[in-house]
């Protein structure tokens, strides 16, 4: 009963066509002719659950999602991405190497967030420190891991430079 803040979690589990949920859900033949025949070149995917009575979808997605998208490209993709950009725009059936597993993508905000307008800097997160902790402890530094698993965005650049 709120804002509407979107997505603000996915958890996704990488594998390739032959695993069986891709075979029983994305490569139906009445998918892949759609597909084929519009020629349709990108990210699709279908979301939904594993339920005891099997898969159920909740909507096809024929786009870049967020926050999918930042873990489908920047964690979960061994291939490069811009060839793989380049590849999808220019309609070049290429093969690309994905981590398989286990992966999850969090978005952490701040005040104001969900609201965009010009506010009073009390009414925003401008001048707070965004806090680095390691088991229940807040540090100076991200630690190595830290530093190649968690992506800032949206940050000005005096909040960087508070946590770096």
């Amino acid at each position: 009963m709120g804002e509407t803040t979107g997505e603000m979690g996915t958890l996704f589990y990488g594998t390739d066509e032959e695993h069986s949920l891709v075979q029983d859900i994305l490569m139906k033949e009445e998918i892949v002719k759609v597909l084929k025949e519009t020629e349709y070149r990108g990210v699709f995917d279908i979301n939904g659950c594993l339920t005891k009575d099997g898969y159920v979808s909740f909507e096809a997605t024929s786009r870049f999602g967020v926050p999918a998208t930042s873990y489908e490209f920047i964690e979960g993709l061994k291939s490069k991405t811009g060839e793989l950009l380049a590849a999808m725009a220019m309609g070049i059936d290429t093969p690309i190497e994905i981590q398989k597993g286990w992966g999850m993508v969090q978005v952490v905000v701040a005040k104001p967030f969900p609201v965009e307008s010009d506010l009073m800097d009390d009414a925003t997160s401008r001048g707070e420190k965004l806090w680095i902790v390691k088991g229940s402890k807040p540090v100076k530094e991200f630690s190595k891991d830290q530093l190649e698993h968690i992506h800032l965005e949206t940050l000005k650049k005096l909040m960087m430079e508070t946590i770096r």
